[in-house]
């Protein structure tokens, strides 16, 4: 069965920056189509490359049918995760400790263009043994049919689906009650040995209401060489992100790159105190297009990383996703930049705690014009600064705080060079 998670925990390298500010307040329409894309590849016009959901694979109109209409460019799904694993035996005959953590993960959509549905999923882990603030933990694009994927199924061809059982598959429809509201819903169950998985999805407007996960054991056949790992992910709500750039066009010289690279440096602070020193490691950030739709373009971004006095480690490729629906991008059309105000708060998610805003626009102490958006949180801060006279992303930089040792990590790139 499809699982569209990103899995828990991200590795470090994959804090690529949640670094570019959204707005929240009064719904925008879709942007108009934006010139034919000179750079990479056009996207299908119709779901030729990308396969319905499981769950949709009996129905024949499955592959025809768009996206929900309330799945937006903007929109934005908000999941509550925890995950918790049991004890284990190691090789020296004790016991492992259990361990256990929790977070949020926000599938945001990019893009709904005919044949697909562009989303970023962004994760962030509660620190502190889940008392501190969220911190980012990783985040990665994904192209999916319209039809839906594991956060949202169609509710019309939900409709169509009866209760079943075969081959460790279970479908059942009835009424759920989620958070205090109850619904009608679809349950879906997949079970083989050792690992069972279970989805519940609101039958009115398809949004996923809960997932379950699980690997097990269980008595007489109880193993303790192996471990018992179990995530849950509930529906926390949806709402629709008011990004000013929602009518805005992909600049040109976007449409037109072929690369477009960062470099700096990730410099650990370490804290004497507890004997960690200054630890620092080169970046590079390449942009590669991969895919373009009208409004969106999805890239490759290969990052490479080498400790200081040490060789380069193997390079990391990431799907990154830049549109309509971003708020992620490597630019921001010119004349919304040119509205945008020093001190504008842009947004607030309680849930994460971050609040968005311009933090300057105005001129640069080179003399350019530019804007300046930031996330700011108890336990990080990220900012991203734009070219306001062709919009493309100059800089960014993302510092994080760590509650336990109370060092901080800067994360520190700038534009080097666009190629195309």
């Amino acid at each position: 069965m499809n699982d569209d998670r990103p899995s828990r925990p991200f590795s470090p390298q994959l804090l690529v920056f949640a670094l570019v500010a959204a707005t929240a307040g009064a719904q925008q329409p879709v942007p108009p189509p934006a010139p034919a894309n000179q750079g990479a590849p056009d996207a299908p016009a119709a779901p030729g490359g990308l396969a319905p959901h499981t769950l949709l694979s009996t129905l024949p109109e499955a592959a025809t049918t768009g996206a929900p209409d309330w799945i937006v460019p903007g929109m934005r799904l908000s999941y509550f995760t925890s995950v918790s694993s049991s004890p284990r035996l190691k090789p020296d005959g004790t016991m492992t400790q259990a361990t256990a953590g929790a977070g949020w993960d926000l599938c945001d959509v990019i893009a709904v263009e005919p044949g697909v549905v562009v989303l970023t999923m962004r994760a962030f882990q509660n620190a502190n043994g889940n008392q501190g603030p969220s911190m980012p933990n990783g985040s990665r694009a994904m192209l999916i049919h319209p039809s839906g994927c594991d956060f949202f199924l169609h509710p019309h061809l939900l409709a169509q689906l009866q209760d079943s059982a075969k081959d460790g598959i279970s479908l059942r429809k009835g009424t759920t009650t989620h958070r205090g509201t109850q619904y009608k819903t679809i349950t879906s169950t997949v079970e083989i040995p050792g690992t069972r998985l279970i989805s519940v999805y609101d039958l009115t407007s398809g949004v996923q209401l809960s997932h379950n996960s699980g690997t097990y054991t269980q008595a007489p056949t109880f193993d303790p060489n192996k471990q018992n790992i179990l995530a849950n992910n509930q529906f926390h709500g949806a709402r629709r992100l008011a990004l000013p750039w929602i009518e805005g066009e992909i600049p040109e010289w976007a449409r037109k790159m072929r690369r477009m690279t960062f470099r700096g440096t990730r410099i650990d602070s370490g804290t004497p105190e507890m004997g960690l020193g200054r630890l620092v490691t080169n970046l590079s950030f390449e942009y590669t297009p991969r895919q373009a739709g009208a409004t969106f373009i999805l890239f490759d971004l290969k990052l490479t990383q080498q400790m200081q006095g040490l060789p380069p480690m193997e390079p990391t490729t990431i799907p990154i996703a830049c549109g309509a629906g971003s708020k992620d991008s490597l630019w921001i059309d010119p004349r919304v930049l040119a509205k945008l105000r020093t001190g504008q708060v842009i947004d607030r998610d309680g849930q994460i705690g971050v609040d968005l805003g311009v933090e300057h626009a105005g001129k640069a102490r080179d003399g350019r014009a530019v804007v300046v958006i930031g996330e700011r949180s108890p336990g990080f801060q990220t900012s991203a600064t734009f070219l306001a006279s062709d919009g493309r992303l100059l800089a960014m930089q993302m510092v994080q705080r760590s509650g336990s040792t109370g060092g901080t990590v800067t994360t520190s790139l700038e534009l080097v060079g666009i190629d195309g």
